[in-house]
């Protein structure tokens, strides 16, 4: 009787062990869940702010070469800077396309 006592015994500690490393498992996966889903909403806001600079600086792109289509004799530099616009829009969109 004395040999079944101390085996139940062992087998209930056994499990409370057991049951506590499955609690402290459950905690870890739950902090790098979290952890992950931060990860994961920095990314999205980084790619939602890389698009808004594309499309900004596609549409100043696109306002400097009307512009200097309306007068080609006034350019005043802006096919320059249209063309560093257009630079600066490529060099975001290749940013972009490797981010996603």
């Amino acid at each position: 009787a004395a040999a079944a006592a101390d085996a139940r015994v062992a087998e209930e500690a056994g499990m409370r062990e057991a049951t506590q490393a499955l609690l402290e498992r459950e905690e870890e996966a739950a902090v790098a869940s979290r952890a992950h889903e931060e990860a994961a909403q920095q990314y999205e806001a980084q790619i939602q702010r890389l698009e808004e600079e594309v499309a900004d600086l596609q549409q100043r792109e696109l306002f400097a070469i009307a512009s200097a289509n309306e007068n080609p004799q006034e350019d005043g530099g802006s096919s320059a800077r249209a063309a560093t616009a257009a630079k600066d829009a490529a060099a975001k969109d290749a940013a972009l396309t490797r981010a996603t």
